[in-house]
């Protein structure tokens, strides 16, 4: 039996890296709220009288609550950065990239061929 997968239609290289742009802002924008997190925690820790805790689970005092999200989110906070700057390498590469002449007319090709089977199987369901 042939083989009918049909042979893939290759992603545009900038389309990618813009992409990576939108993701490294998106980044940006998770790794700003984090700071502003920690920022309103730090607040309530100055203030430990004004918070209580629930009974939920073991007991633990606001302040040790606060200190373990705080922790938490500086965690995340590192992490996050590690991902911006891994982002951030990757796009010195990704602005780098183009298909070849070949390639786009093989992938306007390939586009084509898609339309005109498609088409095909639309026309086939209205015969039906």
């Amino acid at each position: 039996m042939p083989d009918t997968t049909p042979d893939p239609i290759l992603p545009i290289p900038s389309d990618l890296h813009q992409t990576t742009n939108e993701a490294a802002d998106s980044l940006h924008d998770v790794h700003r709220q984090i700071g502003q997190l920690q920022r309103r925690y730090r607040e309530l820790l100055a203030e430990p009288d004004a918070l209580r805790t629930d009974s939920l689970g073991r007991p633990i005092a606001p302040a040790e609550a606060v200190n373990c999200a705080l922790m938490w989110l500086e965690s995340t906070d590192r992490a996050l950065s590690a991902a911006e700057d891994g982002i951030r390498h990757a796009s010195a590469y990704t602005t780098r990239l183009s298909l070849t002449e070949q390639a786009c007319d093989e992938r306007d090709q390939r586009i084509a061929d898609r339309e005109i089977a498609a088409n095909r199987r639309r026309d086939i369901r209205r015969v039906r």
